[in-house]
């Protein structure tokens, strides 16, 4: 059988709603009770130029709320989880963006 199950799991989607937020903590804590051992990774969503979602802008604090709101659906729920960096992400965004900008005002 398996020791530990990794999920992966993103923030900050196009039309996220928090209910979307409550559904991921449901299966999450579905996954705990058939597998035991539950490691999450959490990242940004982080829009990429000539892609379909190219036109969605990076919203930082969106993001930081759903952070918020993910952590305490979980709060019951004990699972080892990382975050990924939303201010690397938000910059990530901006390089890949930034065309002829001076990147270094990023």
């Amino acid at each position: 059988g398996f020791r530990e199950l990794k999920l992966y799991f993103m923030l900050g989607l196009p039309n996220q709603r928090d209910t979307d937020i409550k559904e991921m903590a449901a299966f999450i804590g579905k996954m705990k009770k058939i597998f035991g051992n539950i490691y999450l990774s959490v990242n940004s969503f982080v829009p990429k130029p000539k892609t379909l979602f190219s036109e969605h802008r990076f919203d930082a604090n969106k993001i930081n709320k759903q952070i918020k709101l993910f952590k305490s659906c979980l709060k019951d729920v004990k699972v080892r989880y990382k975050i990924g960096n939303v201010k690397r992400a938000e910059l990530e965004w901006k390089l890949a963006f930034s065309e002829g900008l001076d990147t270094r005002i990023c």
